[in-house]
Order: C-alpha cells, then sequence, then structure tokens
C-alpha cells in the first residue's frame, strides 16, 4: 500500500489569511481523489490543530475530498513498524514547503498520471475511508469531557 501525506494550506487551497483558508487550488480535489480511487492511502497533513483543524475537516467533507486520515499515521504502518511516529509516515509527500514544491513544475493533474505511473498503477489501499466523521466524533468527546470538569 502506497501513503501519500498531502499538505493542505498551499497545496490543496492557498495560503489564505490563516486561520481562515484560502481558495481552493483549481484540479486539486479532483486529482486527490483520483488518487484515491486509485487505492493510494491519502493522509492530509496540517500544522492546524484544535478548532482550526476542525474548520479544515469540515472544508475537506465540504469540498468532497476522499482521505483515510488527517494528522495520524494508518493503523497498518502502526502495525508495521510497532510505532506511531510523529512524523506521518508516507511514501510520498506533497507540500508547498518541501524543496522541489512538484505543483510550481506541474499541475495536479500532471502530477496525478506520474504519481501513478511511478507507482505502477492502481494500488491495493489497505486502511478504510474513516476520515472526517471519525475525526469529528472524537473532538466532540474531547470537548464533551472538557466541559464536563
Amino acid at each position: 500500500m502506497t501513503v501519500i501525506s498531502v499538505d493542505y494550506d498551499g497545496i490543496i487551497v492557498t495560503d489564505g489569511n490563516w486561520p481562515e483558508p484560502g481558495q481552493v487550488i483549481p484540479e486539486a480535489v479532483e486529482s486527490i481523489n483520483r488518487l484515491h480511487d486509485s487505492g493510494f492511502c491519502i493522509i492530509i497533513n496540517s500544522c492546524r490543530i484544535g478548532k482550526a483543524e476542525e474548520a479544515m475537516v469540515r472544508k475537506l467533507n465540504e469540498l468532497g475530498i476522499n482521505y483515510c486520515r488527517v494528522n495520524e499515521n494508518c493503523p497498518e504502518r502502526i502495525k508495521k513498524y510497532e510505532t506511531d511516529t510523529r512524523k506521518i509516515s508516507a511514501d510520498l509527500y506533497i507540500d508547498d514547503r518541501s524543496v522541489f514544491n512538484p505543483l510550481k513544475h506541474m499541475s495536479w493533474p500532471d502530477l496525478t498520471d506520474h504519481i501513478i505511473r511511478r507507482f505502477e498503477g492502481p494500488q491495493k489501499r489497505q486502511c478504510n475511508h474513516s476520515g472526517a466523521h471519525e475525526f469529528l466524533a472524537y473532538n466532540a468527546f474531547l470537548q464533551m469531557l472538557k466541559e464536563s470538569e
């Protein structure tokens, strides 16, 4: 299973007036969904926490982006390596802060084609698409605990 870590700010949306997200980057939604539909495990990776992270997850859902996790490692990787590292464990990182930001040199569709060719076609994703529902439920539970103190 190939894991792709996709940054949020600057990759899915333009850098906005933080914590507000910028505009959706053209073709990002379709391209990420194509990778997910091809069997890649998509992890949305961001420095956003708390309410900013929750707003990001809501925005991902509004946009219809398919992903496996947000700021969490795939359980299959944790089991395989017997550890849950702070850094997202991935085979490929798409991040605007990297030395080589691929989206400065090619479009989302071209990058998607390149990734599928590089990893030799569709993948067999082993993780479930738990996505935002699990994340938001967990955060609501934590908020309820905090309020009951």
